[in-house]
């Protein structure tokens, strides 16, 4: 402890009955993992495609956008190839990804960058759902969905 510098230390109980220095200090939290991804806001027909992420891990069970993970601070290139296998089909583009939406868990923090897209051919992998702007899926969208989907237009 710094009592000396500390504006409260001539009233501390701690101080005046000398376990000032045996009390511990505050723990620090620890650093929370950042992680940064691309959400695939796939529009058909005036519905807006979400998926269901596989069961387990962070959102596990819920319904999303499709997220593609991503190197580095920022995103300037679309990530193709990734956006074809995540959806199965070829994927045009459109615009420049949205502004981030910060989404903060309790041990990390996701990044992710809404970008407008198209599936041009194919048919998503898995559980998926074309929907309404506005329209909740069974059981809702978690946060993150919501905010990413209102970020690009589409919520």
């Amino acid at each position: 402890p710094r009592c000396p510098a500390c504006p409260v230390a001539r009233l501390c109980r701690a101080r005046a009955a000398g376990l000032h220095e045996e009390i511990p200090a505050p723990r620090r939290r620890p650093e929370r993992p950042e992680a940064r991804f691309v959400g695939l806001v796939v529009r058909r027909r005036g519905r807006v495609l979400l998926v269901r992420r596989e069961e387990g891990g962070l959102l596990g069970g819920l319904w999303c956008v499709p997220l593609v993970p991503v190197r580095g601070a920022s995103v300037r290139r679309p990530p193709v190839r990734a956006a074809a296998a995540v959806l199965g089909g070829a994927v045009t583009f459109h615009g420049r990804p949205e502004a981030v939406v910060r989404h903060v868990f309790t041990h990390r923090i996701w990044h992710v960058h809404p970008w407008r897209c198209e599936l041009v051919g194919g048919t998503p992998p898995g559980t998926h759902r074309w929907l309404r702007p506005g329209e909740d899926p069974p059981g809702g969208l978690p946060s993150l969905a919501r905010k990413v989907l209102e970020r690009a237009g589409a919520g």
